[in-house]
């Protein structure tokens, strides 16, 4: 399934409230939108599959993924690559969980990275994934901006961190 080139205020690719987007070579690429440029997540699901990808998406928050799921959590199978925005390049997490696979070469123009944590509490599990790391897949900038330290922290592969009150801590 491809969802391509639409342009939304939410969700340029889809608006999902607390549902799944599931499918094998599912391909979100070339939307745009102000909040969520490939898919507005709003409360919990599972998206994703195998051969999945969010790609060459445009937001001002959360190029690929703008994730607003309070109690709830986002399980994504696949690959964020390459998405822009002007926060979150890759997902802009307001807040809840996203257990995500692989995030690279994700770009933020006002520098918060490939993701940016907003909320206290929210959780990138990325255990079991890849982060680019040094070269040319990782994220521009580096990979994790927790809003209230407006610091980088640089987490490369195999990571999971909370936002807290001073920064992001390992889960």
């Amino acid at each position: 399934m491809r969802i391509e080139a639409n342009v939304a205020d939410q969700g340029g690719g889809a608006y999902l409230r607390g549902s799944s987007l599931t499918g094998d070579a599912l391909a979100v690429e070339a939307n745009e939108a102000d909040a969520g440029g490939g898919l507005y997540l709003w409360g919990g699901g599972d998206l994703g599959g195998i051969g999945a990808a969010v790609q060459g998406n445009d937001a001002r928050l959360g190029g690929g993924l703008f994730v607003d799921a309070p109690g709830g959590e986002v399980f994504h199978t696949g690959r964020v690559h390459a998405n822009e925005a002007l926060r979150g390049g890759g997902v802009f997490l307001l807040a809840g969980t996203l257990h995500a696979d692989t995030f690279t070469a994700n770009r933020s123009t006002d520098g918060t990275g490939g993701a940016a944590l907003v909320a206290v509490g929210a959780e990138l599990d990325a255990s079991d994934a890849d982060f680019g790391g040094p070269g040319v897949e990782d994220n521009d900038p580096p990979d994790v901006f927790p809003e209230e330290t407006r610091t980088h922290e640089a987490f490369g592969t195999h990571a999971c961190f909370v936002r807290t009150g001073a920064g992001c801590t390992p889960c």
